[in-house]
C-alpha cells in the first residue's frame, strides 16, 4: 500500500511551523505506520528510532568518512538534533498526540486506508489471484496428461520413410544425369567455354569479376556469339580467365570466314585418273 501525501503538504501551516527536520520525521511515521497497520500510533521506543540525525560524510583524501551530526542553532549558538526535540515540536503542532505507550498521528484516519481496510483489499487480492490460478490450471492439462497425449499424437502419425538425397559435390556434373543437382553458374560457363585450361585461375577470375559480370544467361549467350567469330572458328580463344577479367562479353565478335564455294569444273574432268 501507499501513503497518501497531499502535493500542498509542504505548506501546510502546521508543517511550516515544525520545520524541515519535523516534516522529516511526520514522513518517516507515516510510512510505519502504513508499513506495520498501526492505524495512526507510533510506539514511544519506535519514534525515537524512525530517523537517524546522524550520517557518514564523504571519504577524504585517506578514504575515511566522518560521522556528521545535525544541529540547530541561532547566531552564535547551537545544539546538537535528538529525537526528542523534534517530537516536541509535533507535540506542540499537534500534529501527534501524546497517549499510552506513545503518540497518535492527529486525523491519520481521515487520509490513510486503516488495518481493516487494508486486511479486506489484501485478502481480495489474495482471494482474486486463488480463482485464477485455478481457471489456468483447468485449462492446462497436467504433464503427465501432456506427455500422454504427445504419446498418442505419435503413435498416430506414420513414421517417415527416409529418401536418399543426393550429394552434388559426387555428381559428374554431366547435363545428362538427372540424379546430379543443376550446375552452378560457373560450371555452366566452364562447360560452354572452348578452351579447358587453368580452371582454377578462371575460378578466381568468376569471383573477381562478380560485380560487372551479366547474368548467365547473357554471358552464355555471348560465348555462342564469339564461337562463331572467325578467330576461335579458327581455333585461337583466350584464356578463360584472360576472357573474364577482360570483360570480353562486350567485344564485338569477329565474323565467320565464309567457306569458300568449289569453282565449278563445267563437266570437265578433276582427277587425273579419270583422264587416263
Amino acid at each position: 500500500m501507499w501513503v497518501k501525501i497531499d502535493d500542498r503538504f509542504y505548506q501546510h501551516p502546521k508543517i511550516i511551523s515544525v520545520g524541515p527536520l519535523g516534516m522529516a520525521l511526520q514522513v518517516a511515521a507515516l510510512c510505519y505506520c502504513n508499513q506495520y497497520l498501526t492505524d495512526g500510533f507510533i510506539p514511544w521506543s519506535a519514534a525515537r528510532g524512525l530517523v537517524a540525525w546522524e550520517y557518514l560524510a564523504p571519504p577524504d583524501d585517506d578514504g575515511k568518512r566522518l560521522i556528521m551530526t545535525v544541529d540547530v542553532g541561532c547566531g552564535m549558538s547551537g545544539e546538537q538534533v535528538c529525537s526528542e526535540r523534534i517530537i516536541d515540536l509535533l507535540l506542540s503542532a499537534e500534529i501527534w498526540i501524546e497517549v499510552d505507550g506513545g503518540y497518535k498521528i492527529h486525523d491519520y484516519g481521515d487520509f490513510q486506508k486503516s488495518k481493516e481496510e487494508v486486511t479486506a483489499i489484501t485478502t481480495a487480492r489474495q482471494e482474486a489471484g486463488r480463482r485464477g490460478g485455478q481457471a489456468k490450471a483447468k485449462q492446462k492439462p497436467s504433464k503427465s496428461q501432456a506427455n500422454d497425449k504427445a504419446k498418442i499424437e505419435a503413435k498416430s502419425k506414420p513414421v517417415p520413410v527416409p529418401v536418399p538425397v543426393p550429394d552434388p559435390r559426387s555428381c559428374t556434373l554431366s547435363p545428362k544425369d538427372k540424379e546430379c543437382a543443376p550446375l552452378d553458374d560457373f560450371d555452366q560457363f566452364w562447360q560452354a567455354y572452348p578452351k579447358k585450361a587453368a580452371k582454377k585461375d578462371a575460378k578466381k577470375a568468376w569471383g573477381q569479376t562478380a560485380s560487372v559480370r551479366p547474368p548467365i544467361d547473357t554471358l552464355l549467350e555471348a560465348l555462342r556469339i564469339h564461337s562463331e567469330g572467325r578467330q576461335w572458328q579458327s581455333g585461337v580463344y583466350p584464356h578463360a580467365a584472360t576472357w573474364l577479367r577482360g570483360e570480353r562479353w562486350n567485344d564485338e565478335p569477329e565474323k565467320a570466314t565464309p567457306q569458300k564455294q568449289p569453282a565449278p569444273t563445267h563437266g570437265r574432268p578433276t582427277n587425273m585418273r579419270e583422264l587416263t
